[in-house]
């Protein structure tokens, strides 16, 4: 997934293709990425060039990244940078956080991006969810790897739902999964995780009993209206009438199930 990535940060490293990357989001993800993986004392000046730029795109993980990237050089004259960078728009505001006031030393500076790296970052690819490298791969147009991947994280929890075990908390949820799949344009697959998202609502084992109530909660809601959902996008394709119709009968079976005040936020 990052092949490009290193690519452009060699072109980047040797002075060339310096704005046709910037200037490319795409491109431009995948060489922090690449960065984040390959650090170099002597990025930094490609590093303010792609964080100015970054902040065009609003607040992403590429902001943080290339924001806690420039930061880890612990050099007090790139404050302004990253102050501006975050003023740019409210969006930007809400990414990257905490950043030292200005005056404030390059020690503190880079104290913050080294509890920002710790938290959400580091240099282990092994330590980036499968969301990420699935992401990547869809906006570079790979979506057949990333459809293959997907199908492969929702038989996982397929498995462990029936053989009764916990799904645990790093496992994929289903309802994010059909998320993923309706992007792709997989619709089939989308029904198939929505189907189980709902069966684990009521088999799914925790260390305590509140799951049991989501009828009673904002969840049930949500569970209605992801099928409506799944549902409406699903009926485009004549090859899904049968599954569209057991989508739009279990809604229509779980929506009496809701208490009323839940019912009344459940869209039409």
């Amino acid at each position: 997934m990052l092949g490009q990535g290193r690519a452009d940060l060699a072109l980047l490293r040797q002075g060339t293709a310096r704005d046709e990357v910037a200037r490319d989001r795409v491109r431009r993800a995948l060489a922090l990425r690449a960065a984040r993986y390959d650090r170099r004392d002597t990025d930094l000046p490609l590093l303010r060039h792609l964080l100015a730029h970054e902040a065009e795109a609003s607040t992403t993980d590429e902001l943080r990244l290339a924001a806690v990237l420039v930061g880890l050089h612990g050099l007090a004259e790139d404050l302004p940078l990253l102050h501006t960078v975050r003023e740019t728009t409210y969006d930007t505001w809400c990414g990257p956080g905490g950043i030292p006031e200005p005056g404030a030393s390059g020690e503190e500076l880079r104290e913050w991006a080294r509890r920002l790296d710790l938290s959400f970052f580091g240099t282990d690819p092994g330590d980036e969810p499968e969301s990420t490298w699935t992401g990547l791969a869809r906006e570079q147009g790979l979506d057949e790897v990333a459809r293959v991947a997907l199908i492969r994280r929702l038989d996982q929890v397929g498995r462990r739902a029936c053989a009764q075990r916990p799904v645990g908390s790093d496992a994929p949820e289903p309802h994010g999964l059909a998320h993923e799949f309706m992007d792709l344009g997989d619709t089939f697959q989308a029904l198939r995780a929505q189907r189980l998202f709902t069966a684990l609502q009521d088999t799914a084992r925790v260390p305590d009993d509140s799951l049991k109530h989501w009828r009673g909660t904002d969840l049930g809601a949500f569970v209605v209206d992801e099928h409506h959902e799944v549902a409406r996008a699903a009926a485009a394709d004549p090859g899904l009438a049968e599954e569209v119709r057991e989508v739009t009968e279990a809604a229509a079976v779980l929506l009496p199930e809701l208490s009323e005040a839940v019912r009344r936020g459940v869209r039409r």
